[in-house]
């Protein structure tokens, strides 16, 4: 089996027409936005105050939470965060009023509740940077300890090129290199 298609069945993924991916859940901008439902912001950055038509046009990225699956398109987390927002929104909004309440939420709902506050940790572009740097890292240091078995069991040249030079996709995705002899013989 393909190491994506492994992948492809993972249940936090799926095909997703979304294009507008929103970093900060739209139902917790809507208590910020003005009467006329426009949202008036501020970017620290420049100083700069800026205004958007509707919570729907601020904090999204297109397509921040696709996944390329080795070319096969793209999918993407943002369904499940969807469910996610859908459950949790209304538990948020009765602990407004009662935050005594999160000590009693039902089993569900706490389940619930718990996912959608971890989901809220990878949703930010800090993350996305940090996750990329930590694979990057992971990659580097892989291909090291890689280069380091080829040169002490006299893997062929040409093997040992194409594991340590060759695509991510594959590196990070076979469990051993053995188990990617396919695609490398593929490509050889």
């Amino acid at each position: 089996m393909h190491p994506t298609e492994r992948k492809v069945k993972e249940p936090n993924l799926a095909r997703s027409v979304t294009r507008k991916a929103h970093i900060v859940p739209q139902f917790f901008l809507r208590p910020f936005s003005n009467l006329d439902g426009s949202v008036s912001f501020l970017d620290l950055q420049s100083g700069r105050r800026s205004r958007k038509p509707s919570v729907a046009a601020v904090a999204y990225e297109i397509g921040y939470f696709d996944v390329d699956m080795d070319g096969r398109g793209a999918l993407s987390m943002e369904d499940r965060l969807t469910d996610l927002e859908t459950v949790a929104s209304p538990v948020i909004a009765r602990l407004i009023n009662y935050p005594e309440g999160i000590a009693s939420l039902p089993g569900e709902e706490e389940r619930s509740f718990s996912q959608f506050l971890a989901s809220l940790r990878f949703r930010s572009p800090a993350f996305k940077r940090e996750y990329n740097a930590m694979r990057a890292d992971t990659v580097r240091q892989g291909r090291e300890m890689l280069a380091m078995y080829c040169d002490h069991n006299g893997v062929p040249s040409d093997v040992r090129d194409f594991w340590i030079n060759g695509e991510e996709v594959w590196f990070m995705s076979a469990d051993s290199p053995w188990s990617a002899e396919e695609s490398i013989s593929h490509h050889l």
